[in-house]
């Protein structure tokens, strides 16, 4: 089986606005794309780099900010 990792965009978002950063600059300040965070932002999976760079940006747990979900199985 494989797993995602997706963003709680809720959480992001407001960790966002509570350190009063633009898109920009916390792509900047995690080594990825603006459009790599609002690609998180709306819905789609990211690796873990993203979420590397983005704890290490924001200084918060992987667990407070993204979640791993099951890929549903393909059918044959």
């Amino acid at each position: 089986m494989k797993a995602n990792i997706y963003a709680k965009a809720d959480v992001l978002s407001a960790l966002i606005a509570e350190r009063g950063l633009t898109l920009s600059e916390l792509a900047e300040r995690a080594g990825v794309t603006r459009h790599t965070v609002r690609n998180a932002l709306d819905g789609r999976p990211v690796s873990a780099g993203f979420v590397a760079g983005i704890g290490l940006a924001l200084g918060v747990d992987f667990a407070e900010v993204f979640t791993i979900r099951a890929q549903a199985a393909e059918a044959a």
